[in-house]
């Protein structure tokens, strides 16, 4: 196997490069789908805190 080291520039360039290269109408679709996830993943407890933090009712 070859390996080389890289640089967390080289790695953040990288990353930025394919984000890039998206259009928005997939980078809509990854976000939703990363939401999705991390929302499904959460206890009751921690959903409320989630949803509280964004509507709040003291607004």
């Amino acid at each position: 196997m070859i390996t080389k080291k890289i640089t967390q520039d080289q790695v953040d360039n990288l990353g930025e490069k394919i984000v890039d290269s998206w259009d928005m109408d997939d980078l809509v679709c990854y976000a939703r789908d990363k939401l999705e996830q991390y929302l499904i993943n959460l206890t009751d407890e921690e959903f409320m805190l989630e949803y509280n933090a964004y509507f709040d009712e003291e607004e």
